[in-house]
């Protein structure tokens, strides 16, 4: 830029000839001249403007008039102006809580400091460094005294022991209504089936007959043997077993169990084991066309009792009469056999 500037009709600089730069008005700007050192310099070394030219004399000799002084340079534009403030910091967002969670979330970040310096507010404290004591979180610790103390409690076996103290028929009773919930009988104070829950005779379980007392004969034609019978149903079906502790008088002669059967059955069968030595047996088979019995054998001794056995299954008419029977004989006329007391028979229907 030239160092001299030509002034308009207005005195001030021509728009061409100003310089470009800053946007500061001329009398706003702040400092010290030293502080524009490129200004100072300027101004250092500018020089005077050219001395007019001086007139020519006047006719009377009179010197003419000095020219104009040169006008001065402008300032510098490198005025500094502030630029504008930074943002405000941003605030720390707050953690979210659980769904199903009364405890506050975790802290937020920090918020970043803002182009003026300015920081933001931090987020909420996280889990781990909330401060305070327990009973101020006032719905985990309402949570917390619901719960059964710790060594408040029994183990099962100690339960179990205790209500069997206090009711020797818990036990019982406990598995009474759970055979009760699965369809069995249930058992009584006891410990027993009671005896409205028992099955009706002549099904399952067995129906025992037992000998009260002994039973003898010397005949050698087959006799009932009282107590040890019983009747069929009509058109019943039935299994029974027949064990008898026998005895002769006589080693030599053998007692010979039997079965008779009732009038009006549809089927029936009959099997028959005795004892003739201390390693032997004799049999017979038989069904309802006859009463079946023992063959002859004997018995090793007449100091104790042998087994004998009879097993069989009957099927019954629409109108069976009679029962059922079991049966002895002597092998040897006068000669006494006896069933021993403690014998019996047993039967069930068949489904």
């Amino acid at each position: 830029m030239p160092l001299h500037a030509t002034l308009g009709v207005d005195g001030k600089l021509a728009e061409s000839e100003r310089p470009e730069g800053g946007t500061a008005a001329w009398g706003s700007i702040a400092g010290v001249l030293s502080a524009q050192t490129d200004l100072q310099i300027a101004l250092n070394t500018a020089t005077q403007g050219p001395q007019g030219i001086q007139g020519p004399p006047g006719a009377d000799g009179a010197p003419g008039t000095p020219g104009s002084q040169g006008i001065q340079g402008p300032t510098g534009a490198d005025s500094v102006v502030p630029g504008p403030q930074g943002p405000q910091g941003i605030q720390g967002i707050q953690g979210l809580a659980g769904a199903d969670s009364t405890i506050a979330g975790p802290q937020g970040p920090q918020g970043l400091p803002g182009n003026d310096g300015a920081q933001g507010p931090a987020g909420p404290s996280v889990w781990g460094v909330i401060t305070g004591t327990l009973s101020s979180q006032t719905d985990l610790q309402t949570t917390l005294n619901g719960k059964q103390a710790s060594g408040s409690y029994e183990a099962g076996g100690a339960v179990a022991a205790h209500e069997a103290a206090a009711d020797p028929h818990t036990g019982y009773q406990k598995e009474s209504e759970k055979a009760q919930a699965n369809g069995y009988a249930s058992l009584g104070a006891d410990g027993k089936v009671p005896t409205a829950q028992l099955p009706a005779s002549g099904s399952d379980p067995w129906t025992y007959l037992r000998l009260a007392s002994d039973f003898t004969t010397t005949s050698a034609t087959a006799v009932d043997i009282t107590g040890l019978g019983f009747a069929l149903a009509a058109n019943g079906r039935y299994e029974f077993v027949g064990r008898l502790m026998v005895r002769t008088g006589t080693a030599t002669v053998g007692p010979r169990p039997g079965v008779a059967w009732p009038t009006g059955m549809t089927d029936g069968v009959a099997f028959i084991q005795q004892t003739s030595s201390a390693s032997a047996n004799v049999f017979a088979n038989g069904n309802v066309a006859a009463a079946v019995l023992a063959p002859v054998g004997g018995v090793p001794n007449t100091t104790a009792s042998w087994p004998a056995l009879i097993e069989g299954m009957a099927v019954a008419g629409a109108t069976p009469s009679g029962n059922i029977r079991l049966q002895l004989a002597s092998e040897t006329a006068g000669t006494t056999v006896t069933a021993k007391a403690g014998s019996f028979l047993k039967y069930r229907t068949i489904p």
